[in-house]
């Protein structure tokens, strides 16, 4: 009960400072929103995401973040300062960003500072250059007045571009429980502290294709706690990789692609039904379908000994589906029945009532895929570089929440989540979800026979309609419930 307390106590405490800070910071602030911060709550609502988000504060002053360290290493919280151009979209930003086309070479630089502690010492500081080089694209317009940036026959909404950056990471608290999907539920901590940098290169061949390369250097320090160390349990054949860690040359290539639709029957109902005509129904469906995936192909060279080189293919996905409606004729508010008042709190916040063509937000079902394969002429693959499934992983990716973070780790690993998420009282929500996956050290040893599985709901929390942080309790580990929280990394 103690720990369920303090894990709420944090994630309420987090959730209350993205809405307490814009009172201290709206002075910096010359958005509509922060300055009217008391008079109406969606506009609070709205500077606390400026607060958390935006990019083009005066003076370049930063702004605040809440990510980057995983869970069980403290509150976080951190500065981001970044300086972004907009004239054409880069590979490495949404793909929905607008665009302002321009004829010939399309080159800029965008850089990126961050810097972030937590109240465990833990700490994470990076740095980030985007840079677009002077490739002579030409801007098409398609049908439905969508710019297209054309190279050769390439042509897509983003343009080439090259991220360079560099990275320090220390986290007081990582846990390990032993190899495989059988390992014992007992809990030995370790510090890791990583410093890499390299460069990414994106190429956008298409809106719903690109290709990208990465080289780096990544020097990685593991240490475990002297109580881990007494036990007798951790050895290099427990652990591979625990007596040292070489300095690894890491390249990979990847393959992502991106693909939309919408299904939404098309009418015309008119303003309002002529006498004697029979009213159009309510409301009809509008899903959106997304479908975003990608392969990518990992070299790690042990540049000391040779002995810790291995490869991994890691496959990941989102499939998602946005469980939308729209009005179809006018309902005044005189005519609201008490399901139709219920029905309207998805759909727009005016006192009146329902209005042709309001759009009514049900949610959105995410299907997410992960599988990684191992593979290394020695046999051996650092347990540090391991995937694991349970809680969060190290990157803050949410895998089996039924269990403790780091719960299951090995070479191989494969996952399926599934969530529904509805929003209740914007920027909070609900969600239900299910979660089955299995760790091993080949391909045959994943078999879903044996995999993990757990189930459980939870609240969300919001900020520009994407879900940044969770608070969810889940069932299936075998002892009980497990009550836990995640926050997306946003690096």
């Amino acid at each position: 009960m103690a720990r369920y307390s303090v894990t709420v106590f944090r994630f309420v405490s987090i959730c209350a400072l993205l809405l307490w800070i814009p009172q201290c910071a709206s002075a910096q602030r010359v958005e509509d929103s922060c300055h009217a911060f008391f008079e109406d709550p969606h506009q609070a609502l709205d500077c606390a995401e400026a607060i958390f988000t935006q990019t083009d504060i005066p003076h370049h002053l930063p702004h605040l973040t809440l990510s980057s360290v995983p869970p069980d290493n403290g509150f976080p919280v951190g500065v981001v300062w970044e300086k972004r151009n907009y004239y054409v979209s880069s590979p490495f930003s949404n793909p929905n960003q607008p665009l302002k086309p321009q004829e010939g070479y399309k080159s800029l630089v965008d850089a990126t500072a961050a810097a972030v502690v937590s109240t465990n010492a833990s700490w994470y500081v990076t740095g980030t250059v985007t840079w677009l080089p002077p490739v002579h694209y030409h801007s098409e317009n398609r049908p439905g007045a969508v710019t297209c940036h054309r190279l050769w026959v390439f042509c897509s909404k983003q343009v080439f571009g090259v991220q360079f950056s560099i990275t320090h990471r220390t986290l007081q608290t990582i846990y390990f429980n032993g190899l495989g999907n059988s390992s014992p539920n007992t809990q030995f901590s370790y510090r890791q502290s990583d410093t890499y940098g390299g460069a990414v290169a994106r190429l956008p061949l298409f809106d719903w294709l690109a290709v990208e390369g990465e080289i780096e250097n990544r020097k990685p320090d593991v240490s475990f706690n002297s109580a881990s160390l007494a036990s007798g349990s951790i050895n290099e054949s427990t652990a591979p990789g625990f007596l040292t860690q070489p300095d690894f040359m890491h390249y990979a290539a990847a393959v992502r692609t991106h693909a939309q639709a919408i299904s939404e029957p098309v009418t015309t109902d008119p303003a309002v039904t002529p006498p004697g005509a029979t009213p159009p129904p309510l409301m009809k469906h509008k899903f959106v379908w997304t479908f975003d995936n990608g392969v990518r192909q990992h070299w790690f060279l042990d540049q000391d000994t040779g002995h810790y080189s291995f490869r991994q293919t890691v496959i990941d996905g989102q499939e998602m589906v946005k469980l939308h409606s729209v009005i179809r004729k006018f309902m005044p508010p005189d005519s609201m029945t008490t399901g139709l008042k219920i029905l309207k709190h998805f759909c727009n916040s005016r006192a009146a009532g329902l209005k042709q063509n309001d759009e009514c937000d049900f949610g959105e079902l995410l299907f997410r895929p992960y599988l990684v394969l191992s593979d290394s002429n020695s046999g051996v693959v650092p347990f540090y570089l391991q995937p694991t499934l349970g809680g969060s992983d190290i990157e803050s990716r949410l895998t089996l929440r039924g269990f403790t973070d780091y719960r299951f780790r090995d070479q191989d690993a494969a996952m399926v989540g599934v969530d529904y998420r509805i929003p209740v009282f914007d920027p909070i929500g609900a969600m239900l979800f299910y979660d089955v996956g299995n760790v091993g050290s080949s391909v045959d040893a994943l078999s879903f026979a044996h995999a993990r599985q757990d189930g459980g709901l939870g609240a969300t929390l919001r900020l520009q309609k994407t879900v940044v942080a969770q608070m969810y309790v889940a069932w299936g580990a075998g002892h009980g419930s497990h009550f836990s929280y995640n926050f997306t990394k946003f690096f």
